[in-house]
């Protein structure tokens, strides 16, 4: 939790060089009413859950120095007035990523790309955040509601459609193996997920049939004919 040090993150984490230090605020999924007058994010640290404003957000970037810094974002889980959500998130989180531009102590910022399940919204948010020149990268986020592999690609496609192809590309809340596949195969440079990872780690690779289903299985049973190695 960024809440709980003023140390430089690779020195309070004893993060090791080949690894990048990465500060994203995963906000707490909040109701769409309170999207478009809320001032903050509400964040879950060890102290418990906490209120975090973009200026906080700010002020811990420059006391815990990471490689890259994801801006502050909205998240929600809503499908009433889901499009009032789409544009009220997307429009806060523009402003606070200016902010952040502006504030900049040369740490590199990867604006976040919302749009929920709604493909026309995630096109017009890739188009905005192009307009920005000096972001170094950029996320696809508020992907819990996308409903399957198939419309997860079409999500993040819509996303990156206007984003150039020379900016990283990262995605988050990918929560198993096919959706960490089809993430890759739409054009995500880096996964926030352990999975892949604790993979490398051990030595070890995903070998899958290059027809993918469409949903991932409920049970072992289900499975595509795959090997761990």
């Amino acid at each position: 939790s960024i809440g709980d040090s003023d140390m430089p993150c690779r020195e309070w984490l004893k993060i090791p060089s080949h690894v990048i230090a990465i500060i994203s605020p995963t906000p707490l999924i909040q109701p769409a009413t309170q999207i478009g007058s809320s001032s903050f994010v509400s964040v879950d640290t060890i102290e418990g859950r906490k209120q975090m404003t973009n200026q906080a957000y700010i002020e811990k970037a420059r006391t815990t120095q990471p490689d890259i810094l994801i801006g502050l974002h909205y998240d929600s889980n809503e499908t009433k007035g889901k499009k009032r959500f789409n544009e009220n998130a997307h429009k806060r989180s523009l402003k606070w990523l200016d902010h952040h531009l502006l504030s900049n102590q040369n740490i590199p910022i990867f604006g976040v790309l919302l749009g929920g399940n709604e493909i026309r919204s995630r096109a017009f948010c890739s188009s905005q955040m192009a307009k920005r020149k000096n972001i170094s990268g950029v996320m696809v986020g508020n992907l819990h509601d996308c409903g399957g592999v198939e419309h997860l690609k079409l999500s993040i496609e819509a996303s990156l459609s206007e984003v150039p192809n020379s900016l990283p590309r990262s995605v988050q809340i990918i929560q198993n193996p096919l959706e960490v596949l089809a993430s890759i195969d739409s054009g995500v440079d880096l996964v926030h997920n352990n999975w892949p990872y604790m993979l490398t780690k051990d030595r070890k690779a995903f070998v899958a049939n290059i027809l993918m289903p469409k949903e991932f299985p409920q049970s072992n049973s289900e499975m595509p004919s795959s090997d761990v190695e």
